[in-house]
């Protein structure tokens, strides 16, 4: 009880702050004014019981206003932390590494995955996940399925549960007056328990898809891409041919947001085979898209 009062006392805006935000804090709140009303009033009248009793009600007060800002601390971090953004990115974590995995189907299917490492590296318990997109050329896709992934132990220690799924259809005009239509999908998704403070967590999304990829089958060809929105220490693609096909090269090309294109080193790998393609870019350029060119041969 006194290393409570004593920590009212020395943060007593902040305490008062937070347990304002929940029904016990409000209770404790107007408890400890009504107190202090009282303590004043009978202080005047000089009787030495009635200044005892308000005296316990003054205490007992600020303890329940105590207990109740502690909890609400605890949910959503100390007081002057939670509005700070951590070095990496505002939903507070370091990306590791992002790979972007891509299987096209002989029946103009795709089936997708973005694999992500991440580490909590802020001071409070995440809940949220970054927003992830997804898009597609054109607007001809007839289904679209998102599942959400946890690898390694997480799979047995958390769950991921999804916010929000958006879909528009959507034209894009580059800087060198190109324009193409295509369909953004947009999600999020949150975790359980929370990722604590310093916790790693390797989780991702399979993505399943009918009827978009028909021109990677055709002389005009399609793209396969890799993004991250977010800082990240590495960004990888894989790309996977159809049984009976191959890639016909691995050219490439990397824009930024207005569509300017961008020199960067390295370039992607094709396999012996020619049915896969790799690429992996450290520490990339954030919201910069890298692009492979796709058209299958057989």
């Amino acid at each position: 009880m006194g290393k409570a009062i004593e920590a009212f006392f020395k943060n007593a805006p902040d305490i008062i702050t937070a347990a304002a935000k929940s029904p016990l804090g409000i209770i404790a709140l107007a408890l400890l004014v009504l107190a202090v009303l009282c303590l004043a009033l009978f202080r005047t009248s000089g009787s030495p019981v009635k200044v005892t009793v308000f005296l316990s009600v003054l205490v007992v007060a600020v303890f329940f206003c105590c207990l109740a800002a502690y909890y609400q601390m605890k949910q959503s971090g100390s007081p002057g932390t939670a509005a700070s953004a951590p070095p990496e990115n505002q939903y507070g974590y370091a990306f590791r590494k992002v790979t972007w995995k891509n299987t096209y189907l002989k029946d103009y299917g795709f089936k997708g995955e973005i694999e992500t490492s991440i580490k909590n590296v802020s001071k409070l318990n995440q809940t949220l996940l970054p927003p992830q997109e997804g898009s597609w050329w054109g607007w001809g896709e007839q289904s679209f399925e998102l599942r959400p992934v946890l690898y390694d132990k997480a799979e047995l220690s958390h769950q991921l549960q999804q916010v929000y799924l958006t879909h528009s259809q959507r034209t894009r005009r580059d800087i060198d007056g190109s324009e193409w239509k295509y369909t953004l999908y947009a999600w999020q998704f949150e975790v359980q328990p929370c990722v604590a403070p310093g916790e790693e967590l390797r989780y991702g999304e399979q993505v399943t898809t009918k009827g978009t990829e028909r021109d990677a089958f055709t002389e005009k060809g399609s793209v396969a891409g890799m993004w991250s929105p977010f800082p990240v220490d590495l960004l990888c693609l894989e790309v996977h041919a159809p049984e009976g096909y191959r890639f016909d090269g691995a050219s490439h090309f990397v824009k930024d947001k207005v569509g300017a294109e961008i020199r960067v080193d390295g370039a992607p790998k094709l396999s012996s085979d020619g049915s896969l393609i790799t690429w992996e870019v450290p520490k990339p350029i954030p919201s910069a898209q890298y692009f492979v060119r796709v058209k299958f041969v057989q």
